[in-house]
């Protein structure tokens, strides 16, 4: 892990997979550029697909099991965490993870944060905007 780190800046041991010959790698998590816009979005791409192969390269080289390993396939597309935020008028607050209580108006549930904490209930609140902001987008004007 420590020569990956050095080597590469960013390192990711594999998980396990469902097979004994196929090796997961998640990542990395790039931060400070934008979903919404295009080009940040075509430059995590390219950074992305850039850092799977130099993960593969050094695997290759140094870790015994992979001298023959090679990328298999990658997302079609890029798993984004984070854009727009709605401020609902009720939230899931950090204090509801330990107890896993439904909620009187639960409309579902969300994956469990940790592996010591029971699923989430998402309260139906949550989804309901506490204001709606209107935007107005201007429209180009025809040219002759």
């Amino acid at each position: 892990m420590r020569r990956g780190r050095e080597q590469l800046g960013f390192f990711q041991a594999p998980y396990v997979s469902w097979r004994d010959d196929v090796a997961l790698f998640l990542g990395p998590r790039q931060s400070g550029l934008s979903a919404l816009d295009v080009d940040d979005m075509t430059e995590v791409e390219i950074r992305s697909h850039r850092c799977m192969a130099r993960h593969c390269e050094f695997f290759r080289a140094n870790a015994p099991g992979f001298e023959a390993a090679y990328a298999l396939l990658s997302a079609p597309q890029l798993g984004v965490r984070q854009t727009r935020r709605l401020v609902g008028v009720a939230r899931v607050e950090r204090a509801q993870w330990a107890s896993g209580a439904p909620l009187a108006d639960e409309i579902g549930v969300s994956p469990s944060v940790s592996p010591k904490f029971p699923v989430i209930s998402v309260p139906y609140g949550a989804l309901v905007p506490k204001a709606l902001v209107y935007l107005r987008v201007p429209v180009p004007q025809a040219t002759s």
